[in-house]
């Protein structure tokens, strides 16, 4: 039988808030992974990196992939339709690859909510919204940051991400494997160094709290965000409130096609 799914691509801040709120509001949501997404200095608050840790729980809500599940579950989980419902049975959030979400599209009605740039998209997805700035084919509707939804009809000013991340960001100066000095939450003093990249120290341009950074291990190109000091940061656990906010937005396009259908 047919079911319905909402579909959220990408493990970010804005993902990981989608997903938890849709969850929450009992609606049954799948997380895609997608290739070639810059890797998130803020995996301490999102589920960035789920795909190699095989599970992850924020706030309350815990995430698993294909593999990770049917790897520790006796019982027999051949392909990703039956992992998805058994995921939802349990009250996990299941996590799959785009390869593997194909095979989920042909037998159910997919809503596309894209938090990361989508180069293409299943062609059985029925709805796609994005959030702006993140080009994806065939989208409906889009929402900023400030938790709005952009409907064609009435003008607004869009907020962009960028008010959000204005300092405090600090970029590999090369391409190399990253090895962390400092973790998130110590305090930083200027000009300190907060990681390696391959014989290359990466330092706090200012003091203050280390907010976000790259796990050891990560290779990454010269120019990627690797860490982020911000002065007087509180909650770094917490997600941020523009997170919620476009999660809320999609929530309400979900129920506002809901209803003109």
């Amino acid at each position: 039988m047919s079911r319905q799914y909402v579909v959220v691509a990408g493990l970010n801040d804005e993902a990981t808030a989608t997903a938890i709120r849709f969850y929450r509001a009992g609606i049954p949501v799948i997380l895609m992974d997608v290739e070639d997404t810059p890797p998130s200095i803020y995996a301490h608050r999102n589920f960035s990196h789920l795909l190699t840790l095989g599970r992850k729980e924020r706030f309350g809500v815990e995430a698993r992939t294909f593999a990770d599940y049917s790897y520790h579950t006796p019982a027999d989980i051949n392909d990703s339709t039956a992992f998805v419902s058994r995921c939802i049975a349990d009250r996990l959030i299941p996590c799959l690859r785009e390869e593997e979400l194909a095979a989920v599209a042909r037998d159910n009605e997919l809503t596309l909510l894209c938090c990361v740039p989508l180069p293409s998209a299943p062609a059985a997805v029925t709805e796609i919204y994005a959030l702006e700035g993140c080009r994806t084919p065939r989208t409906r509707y889009t929402v900023d940051y400030s938790g709005m939804v952009l409907y064609p009809a009435l003008e607004y000013e869009t907020t962009d991400a960028s008010i959000y991340e204005s300092g405090g960001l600090l970029k590999a100066p090369v391409d190399g494997v990253v090895q962390t000095i400092k973790s998130v939450g110590d305090a930083i003093r200027i000009h300190e160094p907060l990681l390696h990249i391959d014989r290359h120290n990466v330092e706090s341009e200012t003091e203050g709290i280390l907010t976000g950074i790259l796990p050891s291990g990560s290779f990454i190109k010269a120019g990627t965000v690797v860490a982020r000091v911000e002065k007087g940061a509180k909650h770094i656990e917490r997600l941020p409130a523009q997170s919620w906010a476009v999660a809320g937005a999609f929530l309400e396009l979900f129920f506002y096609e809901k209803k003109l259908k």
